[in-house]
């Protein structure tokens, strides 16, 4: 029998003895009896009392209620303010509880659960308390207040289930009681996964930050959600008074607070507190929200991405407030992606062949448009395509037929591809007449969605194809709408012309404005070669993350369309009638050692790659987070971008810059090309280039594409007077021959030069920051920092891909300070990256921003990105050095940066290996023959006797190249 408890831990030892026998239906009779008794015996004892009752009565709506509580005495009974929590609940429709699973988190002595089980129809109710011998309390007064059949559907448990239980214990509704911000953020990090689909969360929190607050602080862990009840104002705790007037004073609210009960308005929680100074009473308002998944499907996808890749602490910072289903799906898909691989490895020019292989599929099924996946050149917008078939087809001065409809929308690519437009009607009768009078190698028009007029586009590119004349038809295509297309259905069902390219931009919709996507197609197969080299040279890739979205789309509209299971083969083409216009220039480029066709298998399983200069390295965190930031909310412009960039220029280079002497741009080559044709317009005549050799082999082609006249040797060359000045020196940094910094008495005696001879000097520092004999370094050396009077004259590129891994995301900057030279290359810039990718740099870049008091504006991404940059330096730099011991290098060790290295093989040319001699043509293909390891030569990059090593791979593939080419070196003859 039970006995009033003396103390405490007496009641708590007697109510957890209670509790086991109520949960064993062989003891539940005996159990009851002895705690019948004990309520008589703690009735009427006061609140201090080691055990105490407390009788409550309710009426929900009409229905009585009526509950004796057992209480310790670290427990308040339920206070009136408590009861809209109850009153939240009730007032939804039957249906929406009955038959559901409720877990009420602080049930506390569990009179909630109990008022539930009473008066609805849930079907399990769990109450969930950390405080120790809650779970035993509440079970007693459960069976105090309940019959078996409704205590049957109640349990009480001790701990957090929504932090300690299995992934699949989930609920269809989460109840609590709130004390603050804080404790709502800590619960919706864990709810998402813990709701049944079509779960909700109700929970009581004070109104203190007021309802837009709230709204915002449930929409940022994803909820929609809505206030249901008010509750009564309460006195606040002077204590958290004291907290909201600091967090006031920290730019936080204004709080809102009320000098008595019944006061209408709100006060701020500093004139609140002065008001409790004087000896009164604070009020504030308590409310019931009721909230919602707004987005479950992605915005689940996206928490599960990054919590299987050990990133869950980002989802505290992301905001999928104010984002659509595709923008958090976008963000998911992103988040997925780069957990199981966390790079960004820039895609092949014409996009990659999973890209082109889904477009076939839906042009397949679409419009029974079939075409090999080499008929299918991807772009990053209609302009860049319209340039780079242009410059695939046109030389500068030749004539191209433009219809009036789209001569002034691509006014600008014209120009910049310097050919001639012929302005001509829109009708393509008109167009057919005027090909009898002139010559031009291309004609431009907008396809017509008409199906009336198809023919007569049709019959114009007939009579182009006649006298050897390209035709292009501009057309915008939604793929969500195929019905829309009938030029591509009528494609379908004839043999393809030679002389016909469909030029179409791709809609993704209003989620993504700017992420554009133009195809080529269908693409003849030299043209596809050409069209490559013109991308490669002109910086015309797709970003990666732009890319993977079109992906997506179309493998989401694959999955409804049902196609026969037999696919045919790409549809034949029509006979050649008169040969195509191919441009001298790519003729010219085609022959070139960075185009020359591959002498190696891309399936060969020895396959080592040494020649690409990507960084295969995983990228810094702080970019992820800035990605799925940009994929939720993207940058309407670049202005951000720019701040943020001057920011970086100025601590890493020494010398401050404006954010107007920033130009963005979809990668670095693409702007080199670009700055090069401004600098040509200022000059009023192509410039005079000398690049300093060895350099990457596309760097000098990119300004060869813009018309520059381009030569390459030895600084040394150019600096002792062997060599004339030119207009421009081009120069990597790093990217001496070593693979080393210009530093010191080189870039002083480079700036004398300039000033003497007035050059201009463009510096590649796309890899300034890999700095790998000093991974701690903060500050780099370039030629922006040598001399001030040459500052106008000195154009300084950077970029993503090489010191934060993202060659994918296609992002290049310039540092311009020369007025003229910054208007005219901006007015070349065809498209700015999409928002997203500018939202990604900018948070980046942004670790470098200072507050107005010259402290650092974000301290901890500083940090992070300070630790990435040491950890890549130090790893690059063991990869470099074991490559480097092969040949046997001296001279400088303590300068090396960047991600390649030039080693002098002048010793092994002559030498032969199987009765062949090593020659600077053939030493290439030898080493691939006998190693399976692909290594530039001394003709790609302008210096014969040296070749060209990457070590941007992961440093198995290093070292395992290093044993081979070890191998090779010792089978060499005399």
């Amino acid at each position: 029998m039970s006995a009033y408890s003396s103390s405490p831990q007496h009641s708590v030892e007697t109510l957890e003895r209670l509790a086991a026998m109520l949960k064993d239906p062989s003891s539940r009779a005996e159990a009851l009896a002895e705690l019948e008794t004990l309520v008589v015996l703690v009735d009427g004892r006061a609140g201090n009392a080691p055990l105490r009752l407390c009788e409550l009565e309710l009426a929900a709506g009409t229905t009585p209620l009526a509950l004796r509580l057992l209480l310790l005495p670290s427990m308040q009974p339920p206070q009136p303010d408590s009861l809209p929590l109850l009153s939240g609940l009730l007032r939804l429709p039957v249906e929406e509880l009955e038959g559901k699973r409720l877990l009420h988190r602080s049930a506390g002595a569990g009179w909630l659960c109990i008022a539930l089980a009473r008066l609805t129809g849930l079907a399990q109710i769990e109450g969930a308390d950390a405080t120790p011998h809650a779970a035993a309390l509440a079970t007693c007064n459960l069976w105090l207040n309940c019959e078996e059949g409704i205590a049957s559907r109640v349990n009480f448990s001790h701990g957090d289930p929504l932090r300690e239980r299995p992934p699949d214990d989930r609920w269809d509704l989460l109840v609590a009681s709130l004390a603050d911000e804080g404790e709502l953020d800590a619960l919706l990090d864990e709810a998402p996964e813990r709701i049944l689909p079509g779960g909700w969360v109700l929970v009581e929190i004070p109104s203190w930050p007021g309802r837009s607050t709230l709204e915002r602080a449930f929409a940022r862990r994803g909820f929609a959600a809505k206030p249901v009840a008010v509750g009564r104002r309460q006195p606040t705790p002077p204590v958290r008074l004291a907290a909201l007037a600091a967090r006031e004073e920290d730019g936080e609210g204004p709080f809102e607070l009320f000098l008595r009960e019944e006061s209408r308005d709100p006060v701020g929680a500093r004139t609140a507190l002065r008001w409790e100074a004087a000896g009164n009473d604070v009020w504030h308002e308590t409310s019931v929200w009721e909230a919602r998944l707004a987005r479950p499907r992605p915005w689940l996808a996206l928490r599960r991405a990054l919590r299987e890749a050990g990133r869950d602490r980002l989802l505290s910072s992301l905001d999928p407030s104010g984002a659509g289903n595709e923008r958090v799906g976008l963000a998911a898909t992103l988040a997925s992606r780069l957990a199981r691989q966390p790079a960004l490895p820039c895609p092949e020019p014409g996009g990659d062949g999973s890209l082109r292989e889904s477009l076939r599929h839906h042009l397949a099924r679409s419009f029974d448009l079939w075409l090999a996946e080499t008929e299918v050149f991807c772009a990053p917008d209609l302009r860049q395509a319209l340039y780079s078939l242009l410059f695939a087809v046109c030389d500068p001065g030749d004539e191209v037929l433009v219809a009036r409809s789209v001569a002034d929308s691509l006014a600008s690519v014209f120009e910049k591809a310097r050919v001639r437009r012929i302005e001509a009607p829109d009708s393509p009768e008109d167009l057919r007449s005027l090909l009898r009078v002139v010559a031009p190698l291309a004609v431009v028009l907008g396809a017509s969605e008409d199906k009336a007029q198809i023919p007569a586009l049709l019959a114009l590119a007939d009579d182009a194809a006649e006298r050897g004349v390209w035709t292009v038809l501009i057309a915008r295509h939604a793929p969500q709408h195929p019905e829309q297309s009938a030029l591509l259905a009528r494609l379908g069902r004839e043999p393809h012309r030679h002389n016909l390219v469909i030029l179409m931009e791709l809609s993704a919709g209003d989620a993504y404005p700017d992420h554009e996507l133009a195809l080529l197609l269908p693409v003849p197969e030299r043209l596809f070669s050409d069209l490559e080299i013109a991308a490669e040279t002109t910086g015309a890739r797709l970003s990666a993350p732009v890319q993977w979205f079109f992906e997506s789309m179309i493998a989401d509209l694959l999955a409804f369309q049902v196609a026969p299971a037999a696919a045919q083969g790409p549809a034949r083409r029509q006979l050649l009638r008169a040969p195509l216009p191919r441009s001298q220039r790519i003729q010219e480029f085609a022959a070139a050692p960075p185009f020359a066709p591959r002498f190696f298998r891309a399936d060969d399983p020895r396959l080592l790659r040494l020649d690409r200069g990507d960084n295969r390295e995983r990228i810094p965190l702080v970019l992820l987070e800035g990605l799925l930031f940009g994929a939720l909310r993207p940058a309407s412009n670049d202005a951000a971008l720019r701040e943020a960039i001057a920011a970086f220029v100025a601590e890493t280079r020494g010398v401050e810059t404006d954010a107007a002497e920033v130009v963005v741009g979809r990668g670095v080559r693409g702007l080199l090309h670009d700055a090069a044709i401004a600098l040509g317009r200022v000059l009023g005549r192509p410039p005079e280039v000398f690049a300093v050799a060895p350099c990457h082999g596309l760097l000098p082609h990119a300004l060869r594409a813009a018309g520059c006249a381009v030569r390459a040797g030895p600084l040394a060359s150019l600096l002792e007077g062997r060599a004339s000045p030119p207009d421009l020196v081009l120069l990597s940094q790093p990217g001496d021959p070593d693979g080393c910094y210009l530093e010191g008495s080189a870039l002083r005696a480079l700036a004398d030069y300039a000033l003497k001879h007035g050059c201009w000097i463009f510096s590649d520092e796309v890899a300034g920051l890999l700095t790998l004999h000093r991974p701690k370094a903060s500050q780099v050396p370039s030629p922006l920092g040598v001399e001030p009077r040459l500052l106008p004259r000195i154009l300084v590129f950077g970029g993503l891909a090489k010191e934060f891994a993202a060659g994918g995301l296609r992002l290049g900057w310039v540092v311009v300070r020369s007025s003229p030279l910054r208007k005219a290359l901006a007015s070349l810039v065809l498209e700015r990256p999409p928002g997203m990718v500018m939202a990604a740099a900018a948070h980046l870049y942004g670790a470098w921003l200072r507050t107005p008091e010259g402290r650092p504006a974000q301290p901890k991404r500083r940090a992070a990105l300070d630790a990435y940059l040491e950890c890549l330096r130090r790893e690059l730099s063991v990869r470099r050095e074991r490559l480097a011991a092969i040949f046997d290098r001296e001279g400088r060790a303590g300068d090396a940066g960047g991600l390649f290295l030039t080693p002098d093989v002048s010793g092994l040319l002559g030498r032969t290996i199987d009765g062949e001699e090593l020659t600077a043509e053939n030493l290439p293909r030898l080493l691939y023959r006998h190693t399976g390891v692909v290594v530039n030569g001394g003709l790609w990059c302008f210096d014969r006797e040296r070749i060209h090593l990457a070590y941007g791979i992961p440093r198995e593939g290093v070292e395992e190249a290093a044993r081979r080419l070890e191998a090779f070196l010792g089978r060499l003859g005399s």
